[in-house]
Order: C-alpha cells, then sequence, then structure tokens
C-alpha cells in the first residue's frame, strides 16, 4: 500500500536494547531500518534519504536527575541531536523512549529538540499507535507544505498571464521538481489522499494529475531521469486557460459550439506561451498542445493519431482522464476508482488500451485492492 522512500530510523545503544521495538513497529512504516547504534549514528549519513521520523530507544532514564551516569545519558542525547538535525531538518520528527519518564525529563529533552517523549513501560500497543499517529500527522504537514507552495506559485502565475505576462520559468521548475521529491520521498498514496480533502487548494487537479503521471513514468520508463519536468508539464498542461474568457471559462450551464471553439484554443494558446517564454523543453510543449488528442485521430489541435502521440502524452491523458474521475467536485461525488476505471476501458478510440492495462496494474500495486484505495484516499 505505501510507495514512500521514507523511512522509520531506530537510533539506540550498542547494547541492541532497542530491537524489540524495532520488530514490533516493522508492520506498520513502510519501511523500517536497521537499528543503528548512537556511538556510530553520522556514518554514511550524508549519502541516505532523510527518514520520515526518528526513534531514540533502549536508553535508561536515571531516576535522580544527577551524577555522572545521568550526565553520560544527556551528553548522549545532545551529541545524536546535532547528528540528526542537520540530516532529518524540522520537518523529520524525532521521538525518545524512556522508561517512566518525569515531568523533568520530558522537558530537558524538548529543550534539546526532541518533538516527543514516550514511556517505554507503557504497553507496547500505545506506543505503536502514538508512533503511527506522529508519522502520519508529520508526512500528510510535509505533503501539504509542499503542495501548497506549488499551488500559491500556480496561482500567482494564472495571474499573471492574465495580466499580459509570460510564466517565470525559474518557479514553475522549482514547483515541478517539489512535485517530484514530494511522490519520491513521500509517494503518491499519501499525495493523493492529503490533496483529496484539501479543497482549498484552487490548483488541485494539475497537481494530482502531475503525482500521477511522475509516479506512472516511473513505472513505464523506471530509467528516465527527467528531473521534476513531466511533474513540471502536466502543472502547466492547461496554463493557456488563463488566456480564456472567464464568462466562457466559468460558464455554469453547457457551452454553445462557438464557446467550445474558443475553449479549445487553450492547449495552442499555452503552447504559444512557453515558445514566447523560450525557456521550456520539448516535453513541456508537447503536452501544453496535445493532452486533448485522441489515439483515434479525432482530438485536437493536431489531430494526432495513435503512435504519433507521444509516451508523454499518452501518460498525462490517461492519468488526467483518471484524475478528474476520481476528484471530488462542487458538482459531482469522486468516482470510485474501479468504475473510473471500467468507464476508461470503455474509450478505446481515445486512449491507449495497452497502457490503460499497465496503468491498472500499477495501481493495484501501489493501493492494493481499490476498495481500500477508495477507503483511505477518497
Amino acid at each position: 500500500m505505501f510507495d514512500s522512500e521514507r523511512h522509520l530510523l531506530f537510533v539506540g545503544p550498542p547494547d541492541g536494547s532497542s530491537l524489540p521495538l524495532a520488530h514490533a513497529l516493522t508492520a506498520n512504516f513502510p519501511q523500517v531500518s536497521q537499528p543503528r547504534c548512537a556511538t556510530t549514528l553520522s556514518s554514511g549519513m550524508s549519502d541516505e534519504p532523510p527518514p520520515g521520523m526518528v526513534l531514540l530507544t533502549g536508553f535508561l532514564t536515571i531516576p535522580d536527575h544527577k551524577g555522572s551516569a545521568y550526565d553520560d545519558f544527556r551528553a548522549q542525547i545532545r551529541k545524536i541531536m546535532r547528528t540528526l538535525r542537520p540530516w532529518c531538518k524540522s520537518d523529520v520528527p524525532i521521538l525518545l523512549a524512556l522508561d517512566s519518564p518525569s515531568a523533568h525529563d520530558r522537558a530537558w529533552a524538548q529543550s534539546v529538540g526532541v518533538n516527543k517523549v514516550l514511556n517505554s513501560a507503557e504497553p507496547l500497543e500505545k506506543i505503536v499507535l502514538e508512533c503511527t499517529t506522529t508519522w502520519q500527522q508529520a508526512a500528510n504537514s510535509r505533503v501539504y507544505q509542499a503542495a501548497d507552495h506549488v499551488n500559491v506559485t500556480m496561482s500567482n502565475l494564472m495571474r499573471n498571464i492574465r495580466a499580459g505576462g509570460l510564466p517565470n520559468r525559474q518557479k514553475t521548475q522549482i514547483a515541478g521538481r517539489i512535485i517530484d521529491e514530494t511522490i519520491k520521498s513521500e509517494g503518491i498514496w499519501r499525495w493523493i489522499k492529503v490533496l483529496s480533502s484539501a479543497q482549498e487548494l484552487s490548483h488541485r487537479h494539475s497537481m494530482v494529475l502531475a503525482g500521477l503521471a511522475v509516479a506512472f513514468l516511473n513505472c513505464v520508463e523506471p530509467d528516465d531521469k527527467e528531473d521534476g519536468l513531466m511533474a513540471e508539464a502536466c502543472l502547466l498542461h492547461d496554463i493557456g486557460k488563463a488566456l480564456v474568457p472567464l464568462s466562457v471559462l466559468n460558464k455554469a450551464g453547457p457551452l454553445t459550439e462557438e464557446e467550445f471553439q474558443i475553449m479549445q484554443k487553450h492547449s495552442e494558446m499555452g503552447h504559444d506561451l512557453m515558445l514566447q517564454q523560450g525557456e521550456y523543453e520539448d516535453i513541456l510543449l508537447d503536452i501544453a498542445r496535445h493532452h486533448h488528442e485522441r489515439f483515434d485521430g479525432k482530438g485536437y489541435p493536431d489531430g494526432l493519431l495513435g503512435d504519433q502521440i507521444s509516451q508523454e502524452v499518452r501518460v498525462a491523458t490517461l492519468c488526467d482522464i483518471f484524475a478528474a474521475l476520481i476528484e471530488p467536485r462542487a458538482y459531482k461525488m469522486p468516482m470510485p476508482p474501479k468504475e473510473a476505471l471500467a468507464m476508461m476501458k470503455r474509450m478505446h478510440m481515445r486512449i491507449d488500451m495497452s497502457l490503460l492495462v499497465i496503468f491498472e496494474h500499477w495501481l493495484m500495486k501501489i493501493f492494493g485492492d481499490f476498495e481500500q484505495m477508495a477507503l483511505n484516499v477518497l
């Protein structure tokens, strides 16, 4: 169910006393790293991706809070925190498990940067629940912060285009890389889950599409190192709509034939905006112009047929349709993923059916069964 690179890092003393809790938590997290010895903590860390959470466990509490043993304990925790924080940053919670910690223990631990102190004398089920809750909250927060940054970038971009400006390549490139890095570190499952409940994000659809496309393209072309370009392309696929009159764009009822022709121009206008800006790669130009092409050649604006449509456009189009179907909207409830795929299978003249088969298998691998996906994500 989980596809995150993040792991739960255990840090403990050399005696291996952190192992029992590590084993107990294995089933609750995407990945539990091998417990690290506090005395060799910094070895190789700079080459590793940061964890999703750190649990310091196996350390003894000194009841009287004085003496050389207590001083050694505090010095060890301080050293661990100095080693961890530059690597973990502030968005990675660090927990410290102590045997029956006092109020003094908790206050001191928090003063050196520990986010939460756990009581290791409590039932294992309670410790697991606290760890799981902290992990989920931190991961959701990291995803939301990333999505909010991208949403602000897109809102400013569309506003600037409506005012006669051009897209800012540096900012859209950063937005694409943020999505790419977030999908890799937190996983597409969590990306969709967080965005599905964030109705205040006005560019949610483009962000869900971008996340799906990045994750799925990595399945189709695992050796492709496009460094955020696919995410950026999907974010910008509809920027031409900034030049569509608001009376047409926001019309509540069905469009007239004339209005529909105006709306169809958005793909060409988005492509032209990128050409004028002059810094966008072919994949971005391609997706902006061709995301409404159909496999049977009846799409627009160029009537491309079958293999004339690039792999990247086919991936983007497929993910665009799926995202639109499963997302909640003001005028509709989200469609269950199983029903969305069934509907897409009837679009055999519109999308690449062989790619849809791979897409369905990929979804099953990432989300498990579709009923569980609908329950946990939508």
